[in-house]
């Protein structure tokens, strides 16, 4: 459906179409394709404000990708970049304008990269944290539990890009990967950053090391009280949020699911303008707490904080209430809760190339011994005798299992790795092999020095060689 369309029709579209055009044509009309300063840069502020209507049976259509060839797209290849990830982040319909028999390399990877792809075709539009700026960072959560994250710099200058796992939507650390190069970053506690060169972006995978349950307030699924209505809010996820409460007034968010019962990262997303205002909080209907949400007095109502709080659930389906206690009371975004991440977690050492469980350290184990569900058994098996000593335990699902879960081993824990944690697991184990593979290499050429300096001769020169073993034994 053709540009310039009222959103106060929105009704009418999705029922006359499953997708429309948000502007006007992204091509310049000028020597090349487009440019960046006609229409492609108009999309981060177009976009915003469309987020929330995006979804199956109606899609935000951005107008053609043309990042095939750079001469003839008229774009440097860190706009080109930019273009294809807004487009993907935005899970807009991919169509491009290009020549395809003049595809240049860089062309070939922006158009064909899977996991760029596979970000569009999940159908979920990300948001900025702020938009309207000149750096902005976008972020959308995965099917999978992961976000993607995107930090652009729409200056033509160089900037420092910063994003905050809390802005993002979550709390503790979290493994980071550069989507288009494929490229592990590491461990990074409460956000990543990055010099990103002008008109330039970095788009990243990021996993929080607890898996994060998140709700969104606007979801179908929430209960709405008194005057309490959804809105909307280009920096909020989804675009939208649940605001207007007054007294009496309340929206309670469903479908926490946890596997035990016990203390949560809950983060708590939510817009004020201002400098802090109180909301009471209940649990699965229980005692309602005042909470002072807020201090940065931003004046901003498109511009989402967040608070993380630590509260108790129980195994099982949980309820967070959001009401009225006197006064003005911030609107939510979206809740996030997440098991709260030990330190004995961060240093277990999983071997997850071989499947199963690992036995952590109790009362006289050593840390990091493994009881395996892989080499013929079954996830549900028993494992015992040799592998726990006197001791059996039954090797627990992944499916809906917590990591850490203790099954009844008497001076041991068994815990479940799920996905998150395998992924991790084995980003950690390339990291060990690469540190072993240098100190490997070090070492051989550290005795090829000393080979050197006590015998000339070109063997010893390789003291891997057969000829230099029998040389420094004649020595």
């Amino acid at each position: 459906m053709s540009w310039s369309l009222d959103k106060g029709a929105i009704d009418t579209w999705q029922d006359a179409a499953d997708g429309w055009r948000i502007d006007t044509d992204v091509e310049c009309y000028c020597d090349t394709l487009v440019a960046w300063t006609n229409s492609v840069d108009d999309r981060f502020a177009d976009a915003p404000s469309w987020v929330r209507y995006a979804g199956k049976g109606g899609w935000n259509n951005l107008d053609s990708l043309d990042v095939g060839n750079g001469r003839m797209d008229g774009l440097t290849d860190d706009e080109r970049r930019s273009y294809a990830t807004l487009w993907a982040i935005s899970a807009a319909p991919l169509y491009t304008g290009d020549d395809l028999t003049k595809l240049d390399r860089l062309g070939r990877q922006l158009l064909t990269n899977r996991e760029v792809l596979a970000i569009d075709a999940q159908g979920r539009a990300a948001s900025p944290v702020v938009p309207k700026a000149l750096q902005q960072v976008w972020r959308v959560q995965n099917a999978d539990g992961s976000w993607t994250v995107a930090l652009f710099n729409l200056d033509r200058q160089p900037a420092h890009v910063q994003a905050r796992w809390s802005d993002v939507g979550f709390a503790g650390p979290a493994r980071v990967r550069d989507v288009w190069s494929g490229r592990s970053l590491g461990r990074f506690a409460g956000g990543w950053s990055a010099d990103v060169p002008g008109h330039g972006v970095r788009l990243l995978n990021v996993r929080p090391e607890a898996t994060p349950v998140t709700v969104q307030a606007e979801s179908s699924t929430s209960t709405l009280v008194g005057g309490a209505k959804v809105g909307g809010c280009d920096g909020c996820a989804g675009g939208l949020k649940v605001g207007d409460m007054g007294e009496g007034d309340s929206v309670t968010l469903h479908g926490f699911h946890v596997a035990r019962a016990g203390t949560y990262a809950v983060t708590v997303s939510y817009v004020d303008a201002s400098n802090g205002r109180d909301v009471g909080i209940a649990v699965d209907g229980g005692a309602v707490q005042k909470v002072r949400l807020g201090a940065g007095d931003d004046d901003r109502w498109d511009r989402p904080q967040s608070t993380t709080l630590h509260l108790p659930l129980r195994a099982g389906e949980n309820s967070i209430t959001f009401s009225n206690v006197g006064g003005y009371t911030p609107d939510v975004d979206q809740v996030t809760v997440q098991r709260v991440v030990t330190a004995a977690d961060r240093h277990r050492r999983p071997r997850p190339d071989r499947g199963g469980a690992v036995v952590r350290c109790g009362s006289g184990a050593d840390v990091g011994r493994e009881v395996l569900a892989g080499e013929g058994r079954a996830v549900g098996d028993q494992v015992g005798g040799g592998a726990l000593e006197d001791d059996a335990a039954a090797v627990v699902p992944g499916a809906g299992a917590e990591v850490d879960d203790p099954v009844g081993v008497r001076h041991h824990r068994l815990v479940v790795l799920d996905d998150d944690h395998r992924r991790a697991a084995v980003d950690q184990a390339v990291e060990q092999a690469e540190q072993a593979a240098r100190r490997r290499r070090g070492a051989v050429r550290r005795s090829a020095r000393r080979a050197r300096r006590r015998c000339p001769c070109r063997p010893c020169a390789s003291p891997a060689s057969a000829a230099a073993a029998r040389h420094r034994t004649a020595w």
